[in-house]
């Protein structure tokens, strides 16, 4: 089967990926969308395996409280470089990885990337071109009472108090490093 531009079009604006690849998964599939898109979604677990082990230095903090105040959740995810973290696509991917924590509670990294964030990741390392990974996770909560970032985007530091009628509290920071 002939492969169009139109063909190449539509499967780059369902997976993001680029021209070559997509035309490549299109011939290789005969122009059969469907498998293609699994073709290039296989792909893209072998890219993401490859780029494991290069270091990711860069990254978001991001924080989500609770309309009542009484819990948060902070998760930290790191890509390869500064430039690559202002990306749209990562930018959401750590809003998802957030979303996902405040609402399981789930803080274990490899649990949380065990399912549809695991893949997602693959695919954007494939689209970005760089490793992500989701360094750490966490909750806080029943008694949350403020959250205030402290001096750039890459650093947050949560404050809770266990008990309202106590003085004492507790600090956590995440830094990307």
């Amino acid at each position: 089967m002939a492969i169009t531009a139109s063909m190449v079009k539509e499967l780059r604006e369902r997976t993001g990926l680029g021209m070559m690849e997509c035309k490549k998964a299109l011939e290789e599939t005969d122009g059969n969308m469907d498998l293609a898109i699994e073709e290039l979604r296989k792909k893209s677990a072998l890219k993401a395996a490859k780029k494991a082990d290069r270091t990711t230095a860069d990254g978001l903090l991001a924080v989500r409280v609770a309309d009542d105040g009484k819990r948060a959740a902070l998760v930290e995810v790191n890509i390869e470089t500064d430039f690559a973290a202002k990306n749209e696509k990562f930018i959401a991917f750590v809003g998802d990885v957030l979303a996902e924590v405040f609402s399981t509670r789930v803080t274990d990294v490899s649990a949380l990337l065990g399912g549809a964030l695991g893949a997602q990741r693959e695919l954007l390392v494939q689209e970005i071109g760089e490793n992500i990974s989701v360094r750490r996770a966490a909750c806080f909560g029943p008694a949350m009472a403020s959250l205030v970032p402290i001096s750039t985007v890459t650093i947050a530091r949560a404050h809770w108090w266990n008990c309202p009628q106590e003085t004492r509290g507790s600090d956590v920071t995440l830094r990307c490093t």
